[in-house]
């Protein structure tokens, strides 16, 4: 198996434990309450990773010495 392949197999790997987690089946917690406003809420999640980007971004541009903690661009 080609090296692209098994990168996209350990992304589904991580993808399908994750969602055991956040949609167990033992929990009353499905997929569709994590949008209570429906695709407005995936524009909401997306517009504050563009904001989180941003802050990172100028915060590198205004210091050399920047090191983020734990976001990245």
């Amino acid at each position: 198996m080609n090296q692209s392949l098994q990168i996209l197999k350990q992304a589904s790997e991580v993808q399908l434990k994750k969602g055991n987690d956040y949609q167990n089946p033992n929990s009353r917690v499905r997929q569709a309450d994590y949008y209570p406003r429906g695709c407005a809420t995936i524009l909401d999640t997306m517009a504050a990773k563009v904001l989180r980007m941003q802050s990172v971004l100028e915060a590198m541009e205004s210091d050399p010495d920047y090191e983020p903690n734990f976001e990245s661009l």
